[in-house]
């Protein structure tokens, strides 16, 4: 006889304990989730359950789909992780709206994990480090949309956003996105351009940090390489280096001598930058 989904639930967890992948007195919520948050995460062995359960018609759930992103990450493995963040939101996407209960809609098997900001971050940071920048500006441009960074009044105020508190290759992604934005935009006259500010604090976060020293800070090592702890590296201080590193021509920033949790890209600096993108594109 075919088993139901709490019993193959139950083989998973049998297997994962047989080969010692988490404690299975541990509290849980899914097999991937053991598998990827395990204080050894064995990556490939995650993806494998995470296979097997869609095969067994196991619905994952967003623990389920994190955790799986969280051991992708432990690997370095930045084409499986945009593969899975396509597939998590092209299925999000095909939820068809049925007028129902939250239970009814799990029961019928409607219901899909949408990512969130862990996703995001976990996301962002696979594909940075392997400096896949494109892949990477897709995902943040995606987050936008749906509401998961860059949230309240931040779009609305073009020259000022708040980059406090973000994880460093999140907070890169956001610079990206923002000056692409004033780029691709149809400015009638330079008047309309202002001073661009980035709220970062003055403090050292608990971060990763480059391989790299400070003042070997190359455009290679801006996307790779930016996750072992580093106490000595601010997030303003990586701003400014980035704002350097990921733009062409590199755009000099300022922090004011009354707002020091500020970067400063001063007008004059984007119209110049503007400029050279309109003569050479």
């Amino acid at each position: 006889a075919a088993i139901g989904k709490s019993e193959s639930i139950n083989l998973f967890l049998l297997r994962c304990a047989r080969d010692n992948f988490f404690d299975a007195t541990e509290p849980f919520y899914s097999p991937p989730a053991a598998c990827g948050q395990s204080r050894n995460p064995n990556p490939k062995k995650a993806i494998e359950l995470f296979e097997t359960m869609k095969q067994e018609g196991i619905p994952a759930d967003k623990v389920a789909y994190n955790s799986l992103f969280s051991a992708l990450r432990v690997a370095k493995d930045a084409t499986k992780t945009y593969e899975l963040w396509r597939e998590m939101c092209d299925n999000s996407r095909r939820i068809p709206a049925i007028r129902s209960s939250p239970a009814i809609s799990r029961a019928r098997g409607l219901t899909s994990p949408s990512p969130d900001i862990i996703t995001v971050t976990d996301c962002i940071a696979t594909l940075s480090q392997a400096g896949k920048d494109i892949e990477m500006d897709n995902v943040f441009e995606e987050a936008v949309k749906r509401g998961i960074v860059l949230r309240s009044n931040s779009l609305d105020l073009q020259w000022e956003v708040d980059l406090s508190g973000m994880p460093f290759a999140v907070a890169r992604a956001a610079c990206r996105y923002l000056l692409k934005g004033i780029k691709e935009k149809d400015y009638e006259s330079a008047d309309e351009i202002q001073d661009m500010i980035f709220i970062t604090g003055i403090g050292k976060a608990h971060q990763f940090r480059r391989e790299s020293s400070p003042s070997k800070f190359s455009k290679s090592s801006s996307s790779q390489n930016v996750f072992k702890k580093d106490p000595s590296t601010s997030l303003r201080d990586f701003i400014q280096r980035i704002l350097e590193t990921d733009f062409d021509p590199p755009l000099k920033s300022k922090i004011p001598e009354r707002a020091k949790g500020t970067v400063v890209v001063e007008r004059e600096t984007l119209i110049q930058w503007l400029d050279h993108h309109k003569t050479h594109c």
